[in-house]
C-alpha cells in the first residue's frame, strides 16, 4: 500500500500542470520553427524552376525540378566542389585541436607570469568580427603565394578555431586533471585519453560541440572552384 500510494504521488507530480515549464517548451518549439524554415526553404528553392523561383520565391514549388541538382552536379561542379570541403573542413579541425589541445593543457595545469596576457589574447579572438579580419587576411594570403588554394584556406580556419577550442578545452583539462588524480598520476597515457576524450566525437562521453561546428562552417563554404 505505501508503495502504491508512492506511485500514485509520483505519478500526480509527473502530470502536474507547470505555467513557466509550458512557456519555456512554447519558446523553445517557436525557436526550432524558426530555424528549421531556412533549412525548408533552402530545399523548396532547390526544387522550382527559375520562372517559379522569380515569380513566386517564397511559395511551395507546383512541380518538384529534379534536372536542378544534376546541372549543379555536372556544370557547377559540385563534386569537386564537395570534397574540398571535405578536406578543409577535416584537416582544420585535426590542426585546430591539436594546437588547441596543448594550449589548454598548459593554462589548465601551470600558472606563469604571462598567462593573464595569453588569456586576453585568446578573449580577444572573440571580440575581434569576422568582417574584419576578411581584408587582412585576403592581402597576407596574396603576399605568401596562397591565395585561393586549399592550404590557405585550412590555415584559416584553423587560426579561426584556435580562440574557441582554447577556451572550451581548459575547463575539461582541469576536470580530468581532477579525476586523474584521484584515480592515478596525472602521466603517461592518461594525458592521452584525456585528449582522445576531449577532442573524439566517437567517443563514449559527451563531445563539445565546437569541432563539430568548426567542421559544419567550413564544410558548408563551397568556395573553392580553383582548388
Amino acid at each position: 500500500m505505501t508503495l502504491l500510494a508512492q506511485d500514485r504521488t509520483a505519478e500526480g507530480h509527473h502530470f502536474r500542470f507547470n505555467p513557466s515549464r509550458m512557456l519555456l517548451y512554447l519558446a523553445l518549439c517557436s525557436y526550432a520553427l524558426v530555424s528549421t524554415y531556412p533549412f525548408l526553404w533552402a530545399i523548396f528553392t532547390s526544387l522550382k524552376t527559375t520562372y517559379e523561383l522569380y515569380n513566386d520565391p517564397f511559395g511551395i514549388p507546383k512541380r518538384l525540378y529534379l534536372r536542378n541538382y544534376s546541372i549543379a552536379w555536372t556544370q557547377a561542379h559540385m563534386g569537386r566542389l564537395s570534397v574540398n570541403s571535405l578536406i578543409v573542413a577535416a584537416v582544420s579541425v585535426v590542426i585546430a585541436m591539436a594546437l588547441a589541445s596543448t594550449c589548454a593543457f598548459v593554462l589548465s595545469r601551470f600558472d606563469f607570469r604571462l598567462k593573464p596576457l595569453v588569456w586576453g589574447l585568446i578573449l580577444l579572438g572573440f571580440l575581434m568580427p569576422d568582417t574584419v579580419r576578411l581584408v587582412p587576411l585576403a592581402v597576407f594570403t596574396r603576399r605568401v603565394g596562397i591565395y585561393d588554394t586549399l592550404l590557405g584556406l585550412i590555415l584559416i580556419y584553423s587560426v579561426h578555431g584556435l580562440p574557441w577550442y582554447s577556451f572550451f578545452l581548459t575547463p575539461l583539462w582541469r576536470r580530468f586533471q581532477g579525476s586523474s588524480r584521484r584515480r592515478r598520476s596525472w602521466t603517461g597515457p592518461t594525458c592521452g585519453r584525456c585528449s582522445v576524450t576531449s577532442s573524439c566525437p566517437c567517443h563514449n562521453r559527451p563531445s563539445p560541440p565546437w569541432p563539430r561546428s568548426t567542421f559544419s562552417t567550413a564544410g558548408t563554404s563551397l568556395c573553392w572552384p580553383c582548388c
